[in-house]
């Protein structure tokens, strides 16, 4: 699930990595995007530096700075409400989130390695359009994301980024690559996950989200065993 893991970075870091100036001055859209990405930049893991460049931060960033800028909210509030306030600006101006999410999500993908064969293209197509779309619906006003909600809503468009890892353990044993097609393998895996997503028995409900998600393992490889029994009646 590692390909779901990064949304989670989008809105809870940069509600707090948009700052303002202490010193009197009104901040200026050059800093506030110098200042939030770079604290964006920092902490996201390791392994984005290479594909997630500073430059781009501060591009993705520069829509969000400025509609902050032209609220007269944000200057006079104190660093608490900066969540919040994100929060709606992403809310009621969802342009100013996709292109960071859209950003992260890239780098997702690039990270896939191995992985990527098992993700068809009009797969990743549709979710870098819909998880960046819909996610924003889900930000709560402490500038994080309700996973649970976001998934049990919208099972299909998770189902196939988690089947890939199954296709890919699948493709692996010998036996089942004689009985079973790749597509097979592919329908079975986003069964398997649509239906662990649903139930809970994979649950992103908690604080750790996609990151550290809750895994009913035995239940989770009863619903795998499930799925290629009835791909193979």
């Amino acid at each position: 699930m590692k390909l779901i893991a990064a949304f989670l970075f989008v809105a809870l870091l940069v509600g707090g990595y948009v700052v303002r100036q202490k010193d009197g001055r009104e901040m200026t859209l050059d800093a506030c995007v110098s200042e939030a990405s770079e604290g964006f930049a920092a902490s996201l893991p390791p392994e984005y530096a290479e594909e997630i460049t500073i430059a781009k931060i501060q591009e993705s960033m520069t829509p969000l700075c400025g509609e902050l800028l032209e609220r007269p909210d944000v200057a006079s509030a104190p660093d608490e409400d900066m969540p919040r306030l994100v929060s709606e600006t992403f809310r009621s101006h969802p342009e100013t989130f996709h292109p960071l999410c859209n950003a992260v999500v890239d780098a997702d993908f690039a990270l896939l390695g191995e992985l990527a064969r098992y993700v068809r293209k009009q797969d990743r197509a549709r979710f870098r359009r819909e998880l960046c779309r819909l996610g924003v619906e889900y930000i709560d006003e402490r500038s994080q994301i309700d996973h649970g909600r976001f998934v049990t809503d919208h099972p299909d468009l998770f189902a196939p980024m988690c089947g890939a890892g199954i296709h890919a353990g699948l493709a692996e044993d010998p036996v089942l690559r004689k009985r079973l097609t790749p597509e097979q393998m592919r329908s079975i895996g986003r069964r398997a996950c649509k239906r662990a997503l649903v139930t809970g028995v994979f649950d992103v409900s908690g604080p750790g989200g996609f990151q550290q998600p809750r895994i009913d393992q035995p239940a989770f490889e009863e619903l795998v065993f499930r799925a290629v029994v009835a791909e193979t009646r």
